[in-house]
C-alpha cells in the first residue's frame, strides 16, 4: 500500500516574508500552488501527479467575478497541467466558501497526495470485521428502495490499492428536488435540510459499509460526518 500524505493548508503567501502577495485572489491562489507543491516536492511527490483530493477554499468576501477569475485559475494553472499516470484518475476538486480564512487570506488549498509503492498491485486483506450488509439493508431499507438510483449520481469514491481513500457526497438542486419531493418549491426549509442531511447520512454509511468498514469504525465516523454535513447544508440555506 502506497503513502498518503495529508498537507495542511496553503496560502498565497511570500515565504521570505510570510505575508500575503498582492493581486487579489488569482495571484493567492497561483503563489499557493507554488507553495503546496515546494511542500510535496519536500515529500518526493508533486500535486500535480499525486493528488487524489484537492479542496479550494475560498473567502466569503470574493464576489461572483472574482470565484470565477478563481476558477478559471484553477484551469489554467492547475488542471491542465494534471498527470494522473501515477494515481490513475483525476483528483476530486472541491470549492469551498469559508467566512473567514487564516491571515485574512481570500484562497486557502488543502490537498491529499498518494504515492503509490512496488507493492500497490498486491491484493489486500478484507477487514475481519466488516459489517455485514444485511444490517444496512435492514436499518435503511426505505431509504435505500426510495433513492438508490440517486447513490452514482452523487458520490464520488477513490480506491487505491483496493482501499478506500476518498469519497465526496454532493448534492445538485435537481437532486435535491428529488430528495425533497413535496410538490413544493424547494426553499431549503428546516424540514428539506433535514431530509438533505439524512439523505447524506444514508450514502455516507452505505459508503462506509460497501468497503468493509466495523460498525465500530462507521459510529466514530459517522457522528463526525453527520455534524459536518448539516453545518455545510445550514450554511448555504
Amino acid at each position: 500500500m502506497g503513502r498518503f500524505f495529508f498537507m495542511a493548508g496553503q496560502l498565497g503567501l511570500d515565504p521570505p516574508t510570510m505575508k500575503l502577495c498582492p493581486g487579489g485572489p488569482t495571484a493567492e491562489l497561483e503563489l499557493a500552488l507554488q507553495n503546496s507543491e515546494a511542500v510535496a516536492n519536500a515529500f518526493s511527490c508533486s500535486i500535480y501527479s499525486s493528488a487524489i483530493h484537492f479542496l479550494v477554499y475560498c473567502s466569503g468576501h470574493l464576489i461572483s467575478d472574482e470565484k470565477e477569475e478563481v476558477e478559471q485559475t484553477l484551469q489554467s494553472f492547475y488542471i491542465t497541467h494534471l498527470d494522473c499516470s501515477k494515481t490513475g484518475l483525476y483528483p476530486t476538486v472541491l470549492y469551498v466558501f469559508a467566512p473567514h480564512l487564516p491571515k485574512g487570506a481570500l484562497v486557502e488549498i488543502k490537498s491529499i497526495l498518494y504515492v503509490p509503492t512496488n507493492d500497490d498491485g498486491v491484493a489486500t486483506r478484507e477487514m475481519e470485521t466488516a459489517a455485514p450488509k444485511s444490517a444496512l439493508s435492514e436499518a435503511w431499507r426505505d431509504w435505500g428502495a426510495q433513492y438508490s438510483e440517486l447513490h452514482d449520481s452523487c458520490c464520488q469514491i477513490h480506491t487505491m490499492g483496493g482501499r478506500i481513500c476518498s469519497a465526496v457526497v454532493s448534492i445538485t438542486s435537481d437532486i435535491a428536488s428529488k430528495i425533497c419531493s413535496t410538490g413544493e418549491q424547494l426553499d431549503y426549509s428546516e424540514q428539506h435540510l433535514t431530509a438533505l442531511a439524512i439523505f447524506c447520512a444514508f450514502q455516507l454509511i452505505k459508503i462506509l459499509v460497501d468497503n468493509k468498514f466495523s460498525w465500530d469504525s462507521i459510529t466514530v465516523r459517522l457522528c463526525a460526518l453527520i455534524i459536518w454535513v448539516i453545518c455545510m447544508v445550514g450554511a448555504n440555506s
